[in-house]
């Protein structure tokens, strides 16, 4: 697996655990924040191939994050991550976010896995159904 994946939580060290169940499969980047999330879309958004947000965050909701995501950069798969686990909160965050996966806290590292390779595999699939659209036109 190789993609670019960018992880969202204002917890350090949650991140940090994160990337190390993905680093010798991807290349993480990692946010603290929605606002340096954001930043790090408009410096690099055409890269990221999927974005996994904590949704309990400081300043902006994960799944309002993924909404703008969704809007800028549609092409990015999004994966939300929380702890709280309501079907108020799943609604929410299908149809604001339009989230590819939603991941309940804690979660099994393997587990993590199995979601992020998903999320890169539906990635190329949409890159490459956007091509094919493109040569029939």
């Amino acid at each position: 697996m190789s993609g670019k994946v960018l992880l969202v939580d204002d917890e350090r060290h949650i991140l940090l655990a994160l990337r190390r169940v993905l680093e010798d499969e991807c290349d993480c980047l990692i946010a603290g924040s929605a606002a340096e999330a954001l930043e790090t879309f408009v410096r690099r958004g055409d890269e990221i191939e999927v974005v996994v947000a904590d949704n309990v965050m400081p300043e902006m909701r994960g799944v309002e994050l993924l909404a703008e995501v969704r809007e800028r950069w549609p092409r990015t798969v999004r994966i939300l991550l929380t702890g709280y686990s309501s079907n108020e909160a799943v609604m929410d965050a299908i149809n604001q976010g339009h989230v590819f996966s939603y991941i309940r806290k804690p979660v099994e590292a393997d587990d993590f896995l199995v979601y992020v390779r998903n999320a890169l595999s539906f990635h190329r699939a949409l890159v490459e159904q956007d091509w094919l659209s493109r040569a029939l036109e």
